[in-house]
């Protein structure tokens, strides 16, 4: 097969490529991305000068032979992707929905890494320059690659899935998020899946969760999904909560037999999202003993569930995402948890578009309703109406900080969850 120029001087390089200088790869491929606030061609001679062997460019920048010019360097990468993917017979596992696909897809990982050669999205490299970037690190002797695909717009899906062709695929939930892209929760279901459209359409697994409403629903019209859930909804695949917190104990089911799992994860949510994992590991024989030992031996990080102590204090940093969804799975795993004194602080929440100032109402009014010692709301997307001492307002996180650090409880479990934009880790520095 002839490649295209782009892809043979990738395979001559290893494979290398980055789209960022101030983190350049010697002897890699630099592709000069352009978005809103920058034009990538401008940092393609930088790039050569820090050691790349190559620029792919989509504008004249200078006659230099590093110089690789093609129509559309987004295009091209993803092109690229797609070229290497189809050289390999690694089975690619998509999961997408709109919250709990990182954690499935880091449970996933530490599961089938303990069966197979297994690869996995690194971080949330989940959108349409991300997943080219995850596919061209595809190595040959790669069983499976355990792939995230996130979307904000109608369509993203189907892109990526363009790209990646997966084999089979999983959507955690369907729940509000990105509103502001999508438009409606509707634009959210059908946006999601669209995972599911294009393996009907090219004979993948479709792997869905009894655990969501919408594709319980999306299930009853379909005659071939492998459905996963609860235990009492006799699903193929199915788990029974044993505890929530402060770890999370189950018991899970299969066809042949069920065993228990342990794990550092806590919540409900979380629940479902061990259910998923050991469901696809499951499905392809990874053995009980290995799903048990993958599970146990992942630890949440990077602000996604993290439990921290700070003197007396039980910390959960959930900070890294939230949407009106996640917020109340959040809200409701906490308020369950066995503290006796809990505060509960709050940040906005991102890409609501219209729907911000009512979503933002509603979540502020079901916290209000909860046993807790102190709320504390962060934001001027939250209205004041209704926040009476001890709970609390502040317009930006730095201000809350300042209070905090003259304020700080003890012997108190304390829940931090809003958006990436809201930079509430910094509460703890």
């Amino acid at each position: 097969m002839q490649y295209p120029e782009s892809y043979r001087r990738f395979l001559e390089q290893d494979g290398k490529v980055f789209t960022d200088t101030r983190k350049p790869l010697k002897g890699g491929i630099f592709i000069a991305l352009s978005g809103p606030n920058h034009n990538g061609n401008s940092y393609a001679l930088q790039a050569l000068e820090q050691g790349a062997a190559y620029a792919i460019v989509d504008q004249f920048v200078s006659q230099d032979p590093g110089l690789i010019r093609v129509e559309n360097t987004l295009k091209e990468l993803q092109e690229m992707a797609r070229i290497h993917r189809r050289r390999f017979k690694t089975k690619i596992i998509a999961i997408t929905g709109t919250n709990g696909k990182t954690t499935t897809k880091e449970l996933c990982h530490s599961v089938f890494l303990r069966a197979y050669q297994t690869q996995a999205t690194e971080g949330n490299l989940n959108n349409h320059i991300g997943v080219p970037l995850t596919l061209l690190k595809l190595k040959e002797d790669t069983e499976f690659l355990i792939l995230e695909m996130g979307a904000n717009h109608p369509g993203d899906i189907n892109e990526l899935c363009a790209i990646a062709e997966p084999d089979s695929g999983l959507i955690t939930n369907i729940g509000k998020a990105h509103l502001e892209g999508f438009g409606s929760f509707e634009g959210v279901l059908r946006t999601k899946l669209e995972l599911f459209d294009y393996l009907k359409a090219h004979g993948g697994l479709r792997f869905c969760s009894m655990f969501s409403d919408p594709l319980r629903k999306y299930a009853s019209t379909e005659s071939d999904v492998i459905a996963f859930g609860p235990h009492q909804d006799a699903c193929e695949f199915s788990g029974r909560l044993i505890k929530s917190f402060p770890e999370i104990a189950l018991e899970f089911y299969n066809k042949q037999e069920s065993f228990l799992i342990d794990s550092h994860l806590f919540g409900e949510y979380n629940f479902q999202n061990i259910v998923a994992a050991s469901c696809l590991a499951s499905y392809y024989d990874v053995p009980p003993a290995s799903i048990q030992k993958g599970i146990a031996a992942y630890v949440p990080n990077n602000m996604r569930s993290q439990v921290i102590k700070h003197n007396s204090n039980t910390i959960i940093l959930d900070a890294y995402n939230a949407n009106p969804s996640s917020m109340i799975q959040a809200v409701k795993a906490f308020e369950q948890m066995d503290f006796k004194n809990k505060w509960i602080v709050l940040g906005e929440m991102a890409e609501l578009g219209n729907y911000s100032e009512g979503e933002h109402e509603d979540l502020k009014n079901q916290v209000l309703d909860k046993a807790f010692q102190k709320r504390i709301f962060i934001g001027t997307r939250y209205r004041l109406d209704g926040i009476k001492l001890p709970d609390m307002h502040f317009e930006d996180e730095a201000s809350c900080k300042a209070w905090l650090g003259m304020n700080w409880p003890v012997d108190t479990a304390i829940l931090i969850k809003g958006s990436r934009a809201a930079g509430l880790e910094r509460l703890l520095q």
